[in-house]
């Protein structure tokens, strides 16, 4: 089979590869259309590899919609020729975490595309417990943008202390993950505030629902949020990894605010907001367990994700999609790759 592999930041090779085994729990899924992430770029950018250590040989992706070829002998819950989806996380299922229902936090976690192989190849193996049947009304596309969806319910489930459902949500970062945040925050009754320095992107987050957009190129941006978001606790989620929007998080949060952060890349500088106005911060790690919400939340219309995909590539042109995203992310907000 094919198989597009990473061997350095920027060095993608497509080459020829034996298929996957099929074990008696696993299901081999034939992949159609992948969406490819704001995760999949920054590890083809080689910004989650440390420095001065060797760099693996990876194939990269995560989010794909396919058709099942072959199953083992014990799974019952798929059958060859269904059109299904694969959750990318996986988890030992005995450590604390896992016991805990916290699998996303797992002490021997991996995520395909990063730590072990992804999508971007004709076939996947996986589990049969992270396979996931995909309705009819739901397109290929809205299939291959299911992952921003389900993190952005995770982000709202996570584990956050008093949760208020009338706060002010500020989304940093409108991206696929950043729009589907919109969405779910405006389903779940939030006034949202968009931030994104790209005019394209703050258009879109506005026809998603943002009820403010900010440019914080247009002048103090953590004034303006803070303005906006009026004499009350906001909720500021971070999805677009940089030390600046980290900082911006920590300068817009109101009193006994609370920040969660979603970019792996995000640095924040320094944390004397934590003290001085009692903030509330923590992580959101994927959107494991999310999936059948998601699903169910595409299917009946109530979250739009088609309008992310910008453009189409064939696997292999999948280096000139990943160049396109990083020169012009006004023009293309998320790729799929045709296999």
């Amino acid at each position: 089979m094919r198989a597009a592999v990473l061997y350095y930041p920027r060095e993608l090779r497509i080459e020829e590869r034996p298929e996957p085994a099929v074990g008696p729990t696993d299901v081999k899924v034939a992949v159609r259309l992948t969406g490819i992430c704001g995760t999949d770029v920054h590890t083809y950018e080689g910004r989650y590899h440390p420095v001065g250590t060797p760099f693996p040989a990876r194939v990269l992706g995560h989010d794909f919609v396919g058709i099942v070829a072959e199953v083992g002998d014990r799974v019952t819950s798929v059958r060859p020729g269904d059109r299904v989806t694969v959750e990318p996380s996986r988890s030992c299922g005995v450590c604390a975490a896992c016991r805990a229902g916290a699998a996303n936090l797992c002490a021997k976690w991996t995520h395909m595309g990063m730590t072990i192989d992804g999508c971007l190849q004709d076939y996947v193996v996986a589990p049969e417990h992270y396979v996931h049947h995909i309705p009819p009304s739901i397109s290929d596309e809205e299939a291959a943008t299911l992952e921003p969806v389900a993190v952005a319910l995770h982000v709202f489930d996570a584990r956050l202390p008093d949760r208020r459902g009338d706060e002010t949500v500020v989304v940093i970062g409108a991206g696929p993950i950043g729009l589907a945040t919109i969405e779910i925050a405006k389903l779940r009754g939030h006034r949202v505030i968009a931030v994104e320095i790209v005019p394209e992107r703050l258009a879109l987050a506005a026809q998603l629902g943002a009820d403010e957009i900010v440019n914080p190129r247009d002048g103090d941006a953590a004034k303006r949020i803070l303005a906006l978001s009026g004499d009350t606790p906001n909720l500021i989620v971070e999805t677009a990894g940089t030390s600046q929007s980290a900082q911006l998080a920590m300068d817009a949060a109101t009193w006994y605010g609370r920040i969660i952060f979603v970019a792996l890349t995000a640095v924040p500088q320094p944390l004397r907001a934590l003290v001085s106005k009692e903030v509330w911060m923590t992580g959101a790690r994927t959107g494991h367990g999310s999936y059948p919400e998601a699903i169910r939340l595409i299917a009946e219309g109530k979250v739009a994700v088609s309008e992310m995909i910008t453009h189409r590539f064939p696997l292999t042109e999948l280096r000139e999609a990943f160049e396109l995203l990083l020169a012009r992310p006004g023009e293309a907000f998320r790729v799929a790759i045709e296999h």
